[in-house]
């Protein structure tokens, strides 16, 4: 079994994901060209100025999720390098924004999409891999902060019992660590227990040459968690947080997840 280390920690895109000078590809090129497509009827004043069809809005989340399907990492370099477009050109024009910071017209995107079809439905298409794990340990440590600042750190060594998504990356039986920070969670940390087994969304924190981490997906709502525990079977959602009512057995949890978020 391959072993897979899933560090998890906040996404910083812009000190993380260093810009590169590969091709883009079709499927992240597509998803970029029809976002710029729909923020060009945006006014910054106005607000949208076209009202979109659910086919329209539909095909745009198809892109998004076969975009980040197809390659998580490159998805966010390319949110970097229009990110580092946009500011040059901000730079040339005396410190002048020019039209809108790609993070915002992922902001718009989002909220278009999701007031048609759901809090959170954008994030939860762009969170790369859903698995159901089992907790095999958990262990305390303390993880340092760049800036030298000191948090506590929880990692579970967990057994990878089903793949949602992300065939590409994970299979069952790898052994992976998971680790979160306490103090991403003021309501209340996730509880874990050894044996117990949990769904959990899976994303990246950092990928070069040397070190690929992982992180926690967290929906918008990043003080609580998407992390769900399954007691004989049962898999509870008492926050609907995927919009698939509270309380299902793990195959129809898994067949309607799948049925509503797999858009490929």
């Amino acid at each position: 079994m391959k072993k897979i280390t899933l560090l998890i920690v906040l996404i910083f895109i812009s000190t993380h994901f260093p810009q590169k000078t590969d091709e883009i590809k079709p499927s992240i090129k597509n998803f970029y060209t029809e976002l710029n497509n729909i923020v060009a009827h945006y006014d910054m004043k106005l607000g949208m100025q076209k009202k979109f069809s659910n086919d329209e809005l539909f095909n745009t989340a198809k892109l998004l999720y076969i975009a980040t399907e197809d390659d998580p990492v490159a998805f966010r370099k390319e949110l970097k390098s229009e990110y580092d477009a946009w500011a040059a050109e901000t730079i040339k024009n005396n410190y002048k924004p020019i039209g809108l910071k790609p993070g915002v017209k992922l902001g718009i995107l989002h909220k278009l999409i999701d007031e048609r079809y759901g809090k959170n439905f954008t994030k939860i298409l762009e969170i790369p891999y859903y698995l159901k794990v089992k907790i095999l340990d958990i262990q305390g440590t303390i993880y340092i902060h760049t800036d030298k600042n000191t948090f506590p750190q929880i990692n579970l060594i967990c057994s990878v019992e089903d793949v949602i998504k992300g065939e590409k990356k994970f299979k069952k039986e790898d052994i992976i660590t998971v680790s979160f920070l306490l103090h991403w969670f003021p309501e209340g940390y996730p509880s874990f227990e050894k044996g117990n087994s949990y769904f959990i969304p899976v994303d990246y924190w950092k990928m070069d040459n040397e070190i690929e981490a992982f992180c926690l997906g967290i929906l918008h709502n990043a003080e609580k968690s998407a992390v769900l525990s399954l007691n004989e079977n049962k898999l509870i959602d008492a926050k609907n947080c995927y919009l698939l009512d509270s309380t299902k057995t793990w195959e129809i949890f898994k067949r309607n997840f799948l049925k509503k978020y797999k858009l490929n």
